[in-house]
């Protein structure tokens, strides 16, 4: 299996500086490959998608060098942050340093993804296949579902059910439909607790988890927890467990789901 939503982050910061410009504040809790392997294994899990840090900024040198060692276990996410005319540079470089996939967090700015800077990204991403993931708002995923529609070639993630808490589903619905017509759109079922904002088995959940099933189908879901942040207050099996009990589902479905979307997305020998 394999989680697709993890971040990583060395307490090593002589090796690894957290940047003074970075747009989240450094984290204090420890999320190193070992920590990260440990709690993998409570649930069988075997790799992960690690997606960059905030608080690293640019930097991706800890990210990249703790991908290169787990010998394929883990793809890399790099963070394009730039909204300039450099921003396609730093998507290849990113690319070429080895990330299987990009970036982007919308952060209230959901025209910049129709501008020419933008539209370089998503022309290198096509080009080289690597899926580009969206950190976006409720209100925001219009914007990713008209991109993503716009760029049938592009293949688009939605990260973390797309921040939609149990009370927005209803006005959020319109949105995931139209995000679910374009087939080139894949969604990760991630981040529970923070959403749910309670305890396993995060029951408030349930229809948002079984209207984004209805409407992607298992084959374009992929399962993550967004660690760290996920065994703050509960326990790693937890993410998996609250899943097993919403959908009903067979071992070839949950396949596809645990591990079959991530394979296809961040590892280049599965693409299709």
């Amino acid at each position: 299996m394999i989680d697709a939503a993890v971040h990583v982050w060395s307490s090593d910061t002589a090796a690894y500086p957290w940047p003074p410009d970075a747009a989240a504040a450094p984290p204090t809790s420890p999320a190193g490959p070992e920590a990260l392997f440990a709690d993998l294994s409570t649930a069988g899990v075997t790799g992960a998608v690690a997606v960059q840090s905030s608080a690293y900024g640019d930097n991706h040198a800890f990210l990249l060098d703790t991908v290169r060692a787990s010998g394929g276990a883990l793809a890399a996410v790099g963070l394009v942050r730039s909204r300039g005319m450099d921003a396609a540079d730093q998507a290849r470089d990113l690319v070429r340093s080895g990330c299987a996939g990009l970036r982007v967090v919308v952060s209230g700015d959901p025209a910049w993804l129709e501008s020419p800077a933008a539209d370089a990204v998503w022309s290198l991403a096509e080009g080289h296949r690597v899926p580009v993931g969206f950190l976006a708002r409720p209100d925001e995923l219009p914007d990713v579902a008209a991109l993503a529609a716009r760029r049938p070639d592009l293949r688009v993630v939605v990260d973390h059910l797309g921040l939609i808490e149990p009370a927005a589903l209803d006005s959020s619905r319109p949105a995931l439909e139209l995000l679910a017509r374009s087939p080139n759109t894949s969604i990760k079922v991630s981040a529970l607790r923070a959403l749910a904002a309670a305890p396993p088995p995060f029951a408030a959940l349930r229809p948002l988890l079984l209207t984004v099933r209805d409407l992607f189908g298992y084959e374009r879901m992929a399962y993550g927890t967004d660690w760290p942040y996920a065994v703050e207050q509960d326990s790693y099996p937890a993410t998996l467990e609250a899943l097993d009990a919403v959908f009903d589902w067979d071992p070839a479905e949950r396949e596809r789901v645990t591990e079959g979307t991530a394979r296809s997305l961040w590892w280049r020998e599965h693409r299709s």
